[in-house]
Protein backbone atom coordinates (compact mmCIF):
# COMPACT_ATOMS: atom_id res chain seq x y z
CA UNK A 1 0.00 0.00 0.00
CA UNK A 2 0.98 3.48 0.06
CA UNK A 3 3.90 4.68 2.14
CA UNK A 4 5.09 1.22 3.00
CA UNK A 5 7.47 0.51 -0.14
CA UNK A 6 10.96 0.34 2.07
CA UNK A 7 9.71 -2.81 3.85
CA UNK A 8 12.41 -5.26 4.86
CA UNK A 9 10.22 -8.10 7.00
CA UNK A 10 9.74 -10.95 4.49
CA UNK A 11 7.00 -12.03 6.62
CA UNK A 12 4.81 -9.56 6.75
CA UNK A 13 4.69 -9.43 2.56
CA UNK A 14 3.91 -12.89 3.19
CA UNK A 15 0.34 -11.86 5.65
CA UNK A 16 -0.62 -9.68 2.79
CA UNK A 17 -0.73 -11.76 0.38
CA UNK A 18 -2.39 -14.46 2.77
CA UNK A 19 -4.94 -11.53 3.55
CA UNK A 20 -5.83 -10.59 -0.12
CA UNK A 21 -6.79 -14.44 -0.46
CA UNK A 22 -9.18 -14.23 2.87
CA UNK A 23 -10.68 -10.96 1.46
CA UNK A 24 -10.76 -13.22 -2.06
CA UNK A 25 -12.77 -16.26 -0.22
CA UNK A 26 -14.88 -13.45 1.72
CA UNK A 27 -16.31 -12.14 -1.32
CA UNK A 28 -17.00 -15.27 -2.86
CA UNK A 29 -18.70 -16.25 0.29
CA UNK A 30 -20.97 -12.69 -0.30
CA UNK A 31 -21.20 -12.44 -4.35
CA UNK A 32 -21.76 -15.91 -5.05
CA UNK A 33 -25.69 -16.02 -4.62
CA UNK A 34 -26.01 -18.22 -1.53
CA UNK A 35 -29.17 -17.95 -0.14
CA UNK A 36 -28.00 -18.36 3.45
CA UNK A 37 -31.37 -18.62 4.40
CA UNK A 38 -31.29 -22.72 5.40
CA UNK A 39 -28.81 -23.66 7.68
CA UNK A 40 -25.72 -25.90 6.36
CA UNK A 41 -22.33 -26.62 7.89
CA UNK A 42 -21.21 -25.24 4.49
CA UNK A 43 -22.92 -22.03 5.91
CA UNK A 44 -20.54 -22.14 9.00
CA UNK A 45 -17.40 -22.68 7.82
CA UNK A 46 -18.18 -20.10 5.36
CA UNK A 47 -19.04 -17.18 7.94
CA UNK A 48 -16.19 -18.54 9.91
CA UNK A 49 -13.13 -18.27 7.70
CA UNK A 50 -14.02 -15.61 5.01
CA UNK A 51 -13.20 -12.86 7.28
CA UNK A 52 -13.33 -9.60 4.79
CA UNK A 53 -13.91 -7.06 7.99
CA UNK A 54 -10.50 -8.99 9.37
CA UNK A 55 -8.51 -8.82 6.32
CA UNK A 56 -9.47 -5.06 5.88
CA UNK A 57 -8.35 -4.89 9.52
CA UNK A 58 -4.88 -6.50 8.83
CA UNK A 59 -3.78 -4.21 6.04
CA UNK A 60 -4.59 -1.16 8.31
CA UNK A 61 -2.85 -2.66 10.72
CA UNK A 62 0.40 -3.31 8.60
CA UNK A 63 0.36 0.30 7.31
CA UNK A 64 0.37 1.26 10.95
CA UNK A 65 3.23 -1.15 11.71
CA UNK A 66 5.42 0.75 8.89
CA UNK A 67 4.30 4.17 8.85
CA UNK A 68 3.53 4.61 12.57
CA UNK A 69 6.80 3.76 14.16
CA UNK A 70 8.37 6.41 12.53
CA UNK A 71 9.57 8.73 15.85
CA UNK A 72 11.13 11.58 13.39
CA UNK A 73 8.08 14.08 10.94
CA UNK A 74 6.07 11.68 8.54
CA UNK A 75 5.47 13.17 5.35
CA UNK A 76 2.34 12.64 3.23
CA UNK A 77 3.58 11.55 -0.44
CA UNK A 78 1.20 13.17 -2.98
CA UNK A 79 2.42 10.98 -5.90
CA UNK A 80 1.93 8.04 -4.77
CA UNK A 81 -1.66 8.77 -3.42
CA UNK A 82 -2.32 10.53 -7.50
CA UNK A 83 -0.74 7.08 -8.62
CA UNK A 84 -3.01 4.97 -6.78
CA UNK A 85 -5.98 7.03 -7.31
CA UNK A 86 -5.21 6.87 -11.13
CA UNK A 87 -4.89 3.03 -11.04
CA UNK A 88 -8.28 2.40 -9.12
CA UNK A 89 -9.66 4.88 -12.19
CA UNK A 90 -7.57 3.08 -15.02
CA UNK A 91 -9.72 -0.16 -14.06
CA UNK A 92 -13.11 1.00 -13.45
CA UNK A 93 -12.64 2.94 -16.97
CA UNK A 94 -11.16 -0.44 -18.33
CA UNK A 95 -13.75 -2.76 -17.18
CA UNK A 96 -16.97 -0.52 -17.62
CA UNK A 97 -15.89 0.52 -21.47
CA UNK A 98 -15.47 -3.28 -21.92
CA UNK A 99 -18.15 -5.07 -20.23
CA UNK A 100 -20.30 -2.26 -18.87
CA UNK A 101 -23.78 -1.23 -19.69
CA UNK A 102 -24.01 1.78 -22.38
CA UNK A 103 -27.40 1.84 -22.71
CA UNK A 104 -27.64 5.16 -21.27
CA UNK A 105 -30.65 7.85 -22.01
CA UNK A 106 -30.49 11.37 -21.36
CA UNK A 107 -27.40 13.63 -20.84
CA UNK A 108 -27.63 13.80 -16.94
CA UNK A 109 -27.33 9.83 -16.80
CA UNK A 110 -24.76 9.96 -18.69
CA UNK A 111 -22.59 12.76 -16.43
CA UNK A 112 -23.67 10.48 -13.39
CA UNK A 113 -22.38 7.28 -14.74
CA UNK A 114 -19.08 8.64 -16.50
CA UNK A 115 -18.61 10.27 -13.12
CA UNK A 116 -19.03 7.37 -11.10
CA UNK A 117 -16.58 5.55 -13.69
CA UNK A 118 -14.11 7.96 -13.73
CA UNK A 119 -13.98 8.23 -9.94
CA UNK A 120 -15.40 5.17 -8.67
CA UNK A 121 -13.53 5.59 -4.79
CA UNK A 122 -15.78 8.69 -3.88
CA UNK A 123 -19.25 7.57 -5.22
CA UNK A 124 -18.35 3.97 -2.90
CA UNK A 125 -17.39 1.50 -5.01
CA UNK A 126 -13.51 1.38 -3.68
CA UNK A 127 -14.88 2.13 -0.28
CA UNK A 128 -11.38 0.15 1.05
CA UNK A 129 -9.39 2.40 -1.28
CA UNK A 130 -11.07 6.20 -0.39
CA UNK A 131 -10.57 4.78 3.80
CA UNK A 132 -6.87 3.96 3.48
CA UNK A 133 -5.87 6.93 2.05
CA UNK A 134 -7.77 9.17 4.67
CA UNK A 135 -5.86 7.32 7.23
CA UNK A 136 -2.49 7.60 4.56
CA UNK A 137 -3.53 11.63 4.28
CA UNK A 138 -3.71 11.63 8.67
CA UNK A 139 -1.21 9.72 9.49
CA UNK A 140 1.68 12.33 10.17
CA UNK A 141 -1.09 14.13 12.37
CA UNK A 142 -1.30 10.76 14.61
CA UNK A 143 2.22 9.92 14.12
CA UNK A 144 2.73 13.45 16.18
CA UNK A 145 -0.11 12.70 18.83
CA UNK A 146 1.54 8.93 19.71
CA UNK A 147 5.07 10.53 19.63
CA UNK A 148 3.89 12.69 22.33
CA UNK A 149 2.99 9.34 24.59
CA UNK A 150 5.07 6.73 26.22
CA UNK A 151 3.86 3.45 26.59
CA UNK A 152 1.41 3.73 29.46
CA UNK A 153 -0.51 6.40 27.91
CA UNK A 154 -0.32 5.09 24.06
CA UNK A 155 -2.14 1.79 26.02
CA UNK A 156 -4.65 3.87 27.72
CA UNK A 157 -5.56 4.95 24.15
CA UNK A 158 -6.01 1.79 22.61
CA UNK A 159 -8.40 1.13 25.31
CA UNK A 160 -10.37 4.52 24.92
CA UNK A 161 -10.60 4.16 21.26
CA UNK A 162 -11.27 0.06 21.29
CA UNK A 163 -13.98 0.73 23.95
CA UNK A 164 -15.45 4.22 21.84
CA UNK A 165 -15.10 1.93 18.87
CA UNK A 166 -16.25 -1.46 19.11
CA UNK A 167 -17.53 -2.22 22.64
CA UNK A 168 -19.80 0.21 23.20
CA UNK A 169 -21.46 0.41 19.78
CA UNK A 170 -21.23 -3.67 19.81
CA UNK A 171 -23.35 -3.33 23.22
CA UNK A 172 -25.95 -1.26 21.67
CA UNK A 173 -26.07 -2.46 18.57
CA UNK A 174 -25.11 0.29 15.98
CA UNK A 175 -25.30 -0.67 12.53
CA UNK A 176 -21.73 0.61 10.50
CA UNK A 177 -21.38 3.60 8.42
CA UNK A 178 -18.94 5.20 6.78
CA UNK A 179 -17.58 7.32 9.92
CA UNK A 180 -17.63 4.55 11.74
CA UNK A 181 -15.60 2.39 9.07
CA UNK A 182 -12.80 5.44 9.52
CA UNK A 183 -13.03 5.13 13.30
CA UNK A 184 -12.15 1.31 12.66
CA UNK A 185 -9.49 2.38 10.34
CA UNK A 186 -7.73 4.64 13.30
CA UNK A 187 -7.75 2.19 15.94
CA UNK A 188 -6.11 -0.24 13.24
CA UNK A 189 -3.47 1.82 12.41
CA UNK A 190 -2.81 2.83 16.60
CA UNK A 191 -2.69 -1.20 17.21
CA UNK A 192 -0.09 -2.06 13.94
CA UNK A 193 1.89 1.42 15.17
CA UNK A 194 2.00 0.15 18.97
CA UNK A 195 2.82 -3.70 17.79
CA UNK A 196 5.72 -1.92 15.99
CA UNK A 197 6.95 0.38 18.33
CA UNK A 198 7.17 -1.60 21.57
CA UNK A 199 8.25 -5.14 19.70
CA UNK A 200 5.25 -6.58 21.05
CA UNK A 201 5.48 -9.51 18.95
CA UNK A 202 9.07 -9.87 20.22
CA UNK A 203 7.88 -9.99 23.47
CA UNK A 204 5.26 -12.46 22.95
CA UNK A 205 5.75 -16.42 23.05
CA UNK A 206 4.88 -17.82 19.55
CA UNK A 207 2.57 -20.58 21.14
CA UNK A 208 0.04 -18.11 22.71
CA UNK A 209 0.10 -16.25 19.65
CA UNK A 210 -1.30 -19.47 18.02
CA UNK A 211 -3.59 -20.31 21.12
CA UNK A 212 -5.10 -16.84 21.25
CA UNK A 213 -5.33 -16.91 17.30
CA UNK A 214 -7.33 -20.24 17.44
CA UNK A 215 -9.17 -19.09 20.53
CA UNK A 216 -10.97 -16.66 18.97
CA UNK A 217 -11.93 -18.21 15.59
CA UNK A 218 -13.24 -20.86 17.34
CA UNK A 219 -15.38 -18.34 19.34
CA UNK A 220 -16.26 -16.83 16.36
CA UNK A 221 -17.45 -19.77 14.72
CA UNK A 222 -19.40 -20.53 18.31
CA UNK A 223 -21.16 -17.21 17.57
CA UNK A 224 -22.30 -18.39 14.07
CA UNK A 225 -23.24 -22.11 15.25
CA UNK A 226 -25.27 -20.42 18.47
CA UNK A 227 -27.25 -17.67 16.41
CA UNK A 228 -27.87 -20.77 14.26
CA UNK A 229 -29.99 -22.27 17.22
CA UNK A 230 -31.04 -19.28 19.19
CA UNK A 231 -32.89 -17.79 15.74
CA UNK A 232 -34.84 -21.61 15.53
CA UNK A 233 -35.95 -21.22 19.27
CA UNK A 234 -37.52 -17.70 18.94
CA UNK A 235 -38.65 -18.70 15.48
CA UNK A 236 -39.71 -14.84 14.59
CA UNK A 237 -36.36 -13.97 13.22
CA UNK A 238 -34.46 -16.17 10.32
CA UNK A 239 -30.95 -16.81 11.03
CA UNK A 240 -29.66 -14.83 8.13
CA UNK A 241 -31.21 -11.65 9.77
CA UNK A 242 -29.56 -12.74 12.94
CA UNK A 243 -26.41 -12.91 11.74
CA UNK A 244 -26.84 -9.27 10.08
CA UNK A 245 -27.56 -8.17 13.92
CA UNK A 246 -24.90 -9.46 15.54
CA UNK A 247 -22.07 -8.59 13.28
CA UNK A 248 -20.96 -5.88 15.43
CA UNK A 249 -20.28 -8.44 17.94
CA UNK A 250 -17.90 -9.95 15.92
CA UNK A 251 -15.18 -7.39 15.72
CA UNK A 252 -13.67 -8.22 19.09
CA UNK A 253 -12.61 -11.00 17.76
CA UNK A 254 -11.97 -9.78 13.86
CA UNK A 255 -9.37 -7.34 15.78
CA UNK A 256 -8.06 -10.23 18.14
CA UNK A 257 -7.50 -12.24 14.90
CA UNK A 258 -5.78 -9.45 12.95
CA UNK A 259 -3.53 -8.88 15.81
CA UNK A 260 -2.14 -12.37 16.15
CA UNK A 261 -1.72 -12.60 12.30
CA UNK A 262 0.39 -9.57 12.39
CA UNK A 263 2.41 -10.91 15.13
CA UNK A 264 2.63 -14.55 14.02
CA UNK A 265 3.86 -13.13 10.82
CA UNK A 266 6.45 -10.53 11.73
CA UNK A 267 8.08 -12.98 13.83
CA UNK A 268 8.56 -14.94 10.49
CA UNK A 269 11.87 -14.36 8.69
CA UNK A 270 12.78 -15.83 5.23
CA UNK A 271 16.55 -16.66 4.38
CA UNK A 272 16.14 -18.03 1.39
CA UNK A 273 16.40 -15.00 -1.31
CA UNK A 274 15.04 -15.99 -4.33
CA UNK A 275 12.00 -16.97 -2.76
CA UNK A 276 11.69 -13.55 -0.94
CA UNK A 277 12.02 -12.06 -4.31
CA UNK A 278 8.48 -14.04 -5.20
CA UNK A 279 7.35 -13.19 -2.25
CA UNK A 280 7.76 -9.49 -2.61
CA UNK A 281 6.86 -9.39 -6.40
CA UNK A 282 3.56 -10.84 -5.44
CA UNK A 283 2.76 -8.69 -2.44
CA UNK A 284 3.17 -5.64 -4.74
CA UNK A 285 0.62 -6.64 -6.94
CA UNK A 286 -2.07 -7.01 -4.12
CA UNK A 287 -3.16 -3.40 -4.86
CA UNK A 288 -4.00 -4.24 -8.27
CA UNK A 289 -5.99 -7.79 -7.50
CA UNK A 290 -8.03 -6.13 -5.19
CA UNK A 291 -9.23 -3.55 -7.81
CA UNK A 292 -9.63 -6.19 -10.71
CA UNK A 293 -11.87 -8.38 -8.88
CA UNK A 294 -13.87 -6.19 -6.52
CA UNK A 295 -14.90 -3.86 -9.73
CA UNK A 296 -18.92 -3.86 -10.04
CA UNK A 297 -18.80 -4.30 -13.46
CA UNK A 298 -16.45 -7.44 -13.44
CA UNK A 299 -17.58 -8.95 -9.94
CA UNK A 300 -21.22 -10.67 -11.45
CA UNK A 301 -19.26 -11.68 -14.29
CA UNK A 302 -16.34 -13.27 -12.09
CA UNK A 303 -18.59 -15.35 -9.24
CA UNK A 304 -20.92 -16.59 -11.75
CA UNK A 305 -18.04 -18.38 -13.82
CA UNK A 306 -17.07 -20.19 -10.74
CA UNK A 307 -21.12 -21.28 -10.20
CA UNK A 308 -20.58 -21.63 -6.68
CA UNK A 309 -24.21 -21.04 -5.73
CA UNK A 310 -25.28 -25.18 -7.23
CA UNK A 311 -22.41 -26.49 -4.47
CA UNK A 312 -24.34 -24.25 -1.68
CA UNK A 313 -25.57 -27.22 -0.18
CA UNK A 314 -22.76 -29.96 -1.30
CA UNK A 315 -19.99 -31.22 0.23
CA UNK A 316 -18.02 -30.35 -2.93
CA UNK A 317 -18.33 -26.13 -1.88
CA UNK A 318 -14.85 -26.36 0.09
CA UNK A 319 -12.99 -27.63 -3.15
CA UNK A 320 -15.01 -25.09 -5.17
CA UNK A 321 -14.43 -21.99 -2.77
CA UNK A 322 -10.40 -22.94 -2.81
CA UNK A 323 -10.55 -23.43 -6.46
CA UNK A 324 -12.31 -20.23 -7.45
CA UNK A 325 -9.84 -18.21 -4.77
CA UNK A 326 -6.87 -19.52 -5.74
CA UNK A 327 -7.97 -19.03 -9.83
CA UNK A 328 -9.12 -15.71 -8.90
CA UNK A 329 -6.05 -14.40 -7.59
CA UNK A 330 -3.58 -15.54 -9.82
CA UNK A 331 -5.78 -14.27 -12.76
CA UNK A 332 -5.81 -11.20 -11.31
CA UNK A 333 -2.34 -11.20 -10.38
CA UNK A 334 -1.06 -11.60 -13.94
CA UNK A 335 -3.72 -9.11 -15.43
CA UNK A 336 -1.91 -6.78 -13.21
CA UNK A 337 1.72 -7.64 -14.13
CA UNK A 338 0.82 -7.11 -17.58
CA UNK A 339 -0.51 -3.77 -17.55
CA UNK A 340 2.46 -3.15 -15.25
CA UNK A 341 4.74 -4.60 -18.15
CA UNK A 342 2.37 -2.71 -21.19
CA UNK A 343 2.79 0.74 -18.92
CA UNK A 344 6.52 0.72 -19.12
CA UNK A 345 6.69 -0.51 -22.39
CA UNK A 346 4.75 2.67 -23.41
CA UNK A 347 6.48 4.87 -21.12
CA UNK A 348 9.20 4.09 -22.33
CA UNK A 349 8.59 4.63 -26.37
CA UNK A 350 7.41 8.09 -25.31
CA UNK A 351 10.47 8.72 -23.89
CA UNK A 352 12.49 7.43 -26.50
CA UNK A 353 10.26 9.17 -29.43
CA UNK A 354 10.63 12.14 -27.02
CA UNK A 355 14.56 12.30 -27.06
CA UNK A 356 14.12 11.84 -30.78
CA UNK A 357 11.83 14.99 -30.99
CA UNK A 358 14.04 17.42 -29.37
CA UNK A 359 17.18 15.98 -31.13
CA UNK A 360 15.01 16.58 -34.72
CA UNK A 361 14.03 20.28 -33.15
CA UNK A 362 17.49 21.17 -32.32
Amino acid sequence: MVGCKKRGNIGIELLRIITMLIIIAWHYSIYSGFSYEVYHPNVLWLNAICGGSTGNAIFIMISGFFLGNKTSESQVKWGKICRLLLLASFYSIVFWAILGNHSISGFTELIKTLRSVVFPYVYGEYWFIAGYLIIYILHPFINMLINCMNQDAFRKLLWITIIITVLFPSLIGSTESFSNILEMFVLYYLIGAYISRYKVYDETPGWKILLILIASIMIRVGLIYSSYHFSSLIGFISWNDLLRRMKNSYYVFNILIAVMFLMAFAKVRINNKTLGRIIKIVSSTVLGIYLIHDNQVFRPILWNFFGASIYENSYRLLTNCLISVVTTFIFCMIFELLRRGITYIVLLIVELNSIQLNKWIK
